[in-house]
């Protein structure tokens, strides 16, 4: 049967395939060991009750159709969602109907709009009487397909659908890529965060017009030093170009004519000092406008002694991320570099959330420049980054990158980037930060009280530590991993500790973080020891 409802939904898009993953939580959760029309249009509600809402007269509302849902079925015993559930006739001649209107109009992929349909179509079935009852009708539904107005409805909450029918295939599918749901990292590799849709949104919108790129830059800078209450910003391709930007405004001592030179560096000054502590892949950056790297101290920091001793007339800036454990702070590094007329930059690419991460460094540490990444916390596009602090400092970054002729020139963002990253910063000051924690809310919640698994929510990272018994959870970490990763919907998460996962809610889109902990909470049960 598994074999079968996987061939089945293979042309599903992402969001149809949501519904039905909903739908299956519900039969569970009525008791009923078949996935009945009315279990699929509670999915359907459940992934996007707007696209029902657009069909029904009004003064109806979703919650008017839920209740009469409610009212007509006698809910059973609940079970766990480890229980196979299978489709009943009913249901199994919607979703046949689904892919005949698909066929009909000569779509490759079926979408939750067809679902719809196909619930309509089966005018007997419970879903399509209350539907109908309420003023939907299957010739509104069809004729939104067919002008593919559907597909807007569809976008909110399934982000590869914008600005394109529902009914053609996703691009990473066209490629034969398969895509996941990351809980893990917003790691590059991963393929960074998820956009929100208001940032997707501005981004389609700043592809309908043409603006002179350098007027746009400035504004955009503007905006988001106004937003994070820094002197001056400016945005970038990503956190790695800001390094190379800020590095060479140190080198060149904020001098347009100098910075015109790099990498050439003769007679500017060009050690930049970072503890050993804080290697990590993209340091070689630091090298790229022609710094030379100047390491101190080991694995676990160095001393204020070794960082006075360090600092000579050939010192350009003072390279440092946040600091760890036994690391000097950032003030401490400050007051020694100011001391002796050397900047310091923060690297805090992924150490946002924290919104104050945005302003702190700068504002209350003392820091010359903050750099941020664009495509992890903040959740815009991965191709972004932004250079925040001391006005001087900034300003050479801007007259470093596109149009000018410098060494940032490779570092060029399009007018939807800039416009996307705008919009990002925007959205997680104003509430977007606190959704993400709200999320991790709600899978701690919807993760508890299985037996042999401690969660705990750190709501500051948005993080949430799942704790597995070895003993009462018949499977290793490794096994879980790979079964979150083996069905749809795929989940990767994170290793944590020595027998544990992390799920990172800030990755996610709104809406995920209940698939995520239902395909979570379903493996774990289905590991658990009888």
């Amino acid at each position: 049967m598994q074999g079968e409802r996987r061939t089945m939904f293979e042309r599903y898009n992402e969001k149809a395939r949501r519904v039905v993953f909903f739908a299956r939580y519900a039969a569970s959760e009525y008791g009923s060991h078949m996935i009945e029309s009315e279990h699929l249009l509670l999915g359907m509600l459940q992934e996007d009750g707007k696209l029902v809402q657009r069909f029904l007269e009004l003064p109806t509302t979703t919650g008017i159709i839920k209740k009469e849902i409610e009212a007509q079925v006698k809910k059973g015993q609940q079970f766990g969602t480890n229980v196979e559930v299978p489709l009943s006739a009913e249901c199994k001649r919607v979703l046949n109907s689904a892919a005949e209107e698909a066929d009909r109009l000569a779509h490759n992929q079926i979408g939750a709009t067809h679902l719809l349909l196909g619930i309509l179509r089966e005018e007997k079935c419970l879903a399509a009487r209350i539907l109908a009852g309420h003023g939907m009708k299957a010739a509104a539904v069809r004729e939104a397909l067919v002008v593919g107005t559907a597909g807007a409805e569809e976008s909110e909450l399934d982000y590869a659908w914008v600005g394109r029918r529902v009914s053609k295939m996703t691009i990473y599918e066209e490629l034969g890529v398969r895509a996941y749901i990351n809980a893990n990292e917003w790691y590059s590799s991963q393929g960074g965060s998820v956009l929100p849709a208001a940032v997707v949104a501005a981004m389609a919108e700043a592809q309908q017009g043409v603006v002179r790129l350098e007027e746009l830059q400035n504004a955009v800078d503007e905006a988001i030093a106004k937003m994070t209450g820094n002197p001056a910003a400016c945005v970038t391709s990503c956190a790695t170009a800001g390094i190379v930007l800020a590095v060479a405004a140190f080198m060149s001592g904020c001098d347009a004519e100098k910075s015109e030179r790099l990498p050439d560096t003769r007679g500017m000054k060009r050690d930049v000092i970072f503890q050993r502590a804080d290697r990590f892949g993209e340091d070689a950056a630091i090298a790229i406008p022609g710094a030379r790297k100047v390491e101190i101290g080991d694995k676990n920091g160095a001393t204020e002694k070794q960082l006075k001793e360090a600092i000579t007339a050939e010192t350009a800036a003072v390279f440092m991320t946040p600091p760890r454990e036994g690391m000097m702070s950032v003030e401490k590094v400050v007051r020694i570099a100011r001391k002796r007329g050397v900047g310091v930059i923060v690297d805090a690419a992924w150490a946002i959330p924290p919104k104050e991460h945005l302003w702190k460094f700068t504002r209350e540490y003392g820091a010359d420049v903050v750099i941020v990444s664009g495509g992890k916390g903040l959740r815009g596009p991965q191709a972004s980054g932004i250079v925040m602090g001391r006005k001087d400092v900034v300003e050479a970054c801007r007259k470093m990158v596109a149009p000018h002729c410098r060494i940032g020139r490779p570092m060029k963002m399009g007018r939807e980037a800039m416009v996307g990253i705008y919009a990002a910063v925007k959205y997680f000051l104003d509430g977007g930060a606190e959704r993400t924690q709200e999320m991790a809310r709600t899978i701690g919640a919807e993760l508890s009280g299985i037996p042999g698994v401690k969660i705990e929510v750190d709501e500051a990272a948005s993080h949430v530590h799942v704790k597995m018994s070895a003993t009462r959870i018949g499977a290793t970490r490794d096994e879980i991993n790979a079964r979150l990763m083996a069905e749809e919907p795929r989940v990767l998460v994170r290793n944590d500790g020595t027998n544990g996962i992390r799920i990172n809610a800030g990755m996610l889109a709104e809406g995920q973080e209940r698939m995520v902990a239902r395909r979570v909470r379903e493996v774990l049960l289905g590991a658990a020891k009888k």
